[in-house]
């Protein structure tokens, strides 16, 4: 089940968990990816000890995105595969 938890995360664009997971999507100023192409979405991935609060994070990566790259009208798990 995804849960909202936007209001833990007042300065991200959407913020959901599901089981041990959080995805926080943030807006950032440009950056350049890798592949050349700017980036103005940061989406956060952190994964919690299981059973774990939200404060208490086990571990974290970040990914890059352009605004086009993602529907905001769909849940953030829906979209990203983080395995």
């Amino acid at each position: 089940m995804i849960k909202d938890v936007l209001e833990h995360f007042p300065n991200a664009i959407k913020a959901e968990r599901k089981g041990d997971n959080t995805l926080i999507l943030r807006q950032i100023s440009p950056i350049r990816r890798s592949d050349g192409k700017t980036a103005t979405r940061a989406l956060e991935h952190r994964w919690h000890r299981l059973g774990a609060s939200l404060c208490e994070v086990q571990g974290q990566d970040f990914s890059y995105w352009q605004k086009k790259e993602i529907d905001l009208k769909k849940p953030l798990f829906e979209q990203f595969n983080l395995f």
